[in-house]
């Protein structure tokens, strides 16, 4: 997922920060904002990364089964494509079940 925050160029990935409630920071032009100054886009976004990064961390050895429900609705057209991509590397060696109601946000 860094490569999906990085390659925006609007802020970086080493930027956002995750508390042990999940609750998600960034840290820009000096000062750090809560979610709620985020877009629909990047809320979106760090809560796929915080999900991401929670299985990892609670299933070392274990693949657990990942359902996503339409995480990119409010992706843009690039993230969109980008955010395809890291399932598609992430289904090698994970069962992931991908939920979508539109064509834009399905595997081209």
């Amino acid at each position: 997922l860094e490569r999906i925050i990085s390659d925006s160029g609007e802020i970086s990935s080493e930027d956002f920060r995750i508390d042990t409630k999940l609750g998600v920071s960034v840290s820009y032009e000096g000062s750090s904002k809560e979610e709620g100054y985020l877009s629909a886009g990047y809320k979106d976004l760090a809560s796929l990364c915080a999900r991401l990064a929670l299985i990892d961390i609670m299933y070392e050895k274990q693949k657990p089964l990942i359902i996503l429900d339409d995480p990119l609705t409010n992706f843009d057209e690039d993230k969109i494509d980008m955010a395809l991509e890291l399932i598609e590397e992430l289904s090698e060696d994970k069962q992931i079940l991908y939920f979508t109601c539109h064509d834009s946000r399905a595997k081209k």
